[in-house]
């Protein structure tokens, strides 16, 4: 299934990190390569449809690219429909920083109001210098800051 705006070009660093996962680099049918990216948007609201739809094959892929705060993420599913999401935000030079898996679905469907939101816009308004202390055990400020946004 392909749905959104047609790619023009992935960074390479998704393909690496996809293929670099565990789970990620089990899918076979079909294996994860640059055509698993099934959506690639700058709509966080048919980003959020596409994860609430869920039911997604291990190593289907979603780029959003926030054109406001001039950055990109990459979302992989990591298995067969569980909600399980390898998140990963590029920086300003090219290179890609992994987070943990994120269960958007979840998010969506039992987080508070605007909580999709909120989590979208701290990872793709982060400087670099916040991913990385964010990267090395300080993820409490992220946590923190969605926080405050929904209050």
């Amino acid at each position: 299934m392909y749905f959104g705006t047609k790619p023009g070009k992935i960074n390479p660093g998704y393909l690496k990190a996809g293929r670099k996962n565990i789970w990620v680099s089990e899918a076979d049918d079909p294996p994860f390569g640059a055509g698993s990216f099934a959506l690639i948007t700058d709509d966080p609201a048919e980003l959020s449809k596409a994860f609430d739809f869920g039911n997604w094959y291990n190593g289907t892929a979603f780029i959003y690219r926030d054109t406001a705060a001039g950055t990109e993420a990459a979302f992989i599913e990591q298995g067969e429909a569980n909600d399980e999401w390898l998140t990963m935000r590029a920086m300003a030079d090219g290179t890609v920083c992994v987070f943990e898996s994120i269960s958007w679905r979840y998010i969506i469907r039992r987080g508070e109001p605007g909580q999709f939101e909120c989590e979208l816009a701290v990872i793709m308004n982060a400087t670099d210098d916040e991913i990385k202390t964010w990267l090395q055990g300080g993820a409490e400020a992220a946590e923190a800051r969605v926080e405050e946004m929904m209050r």
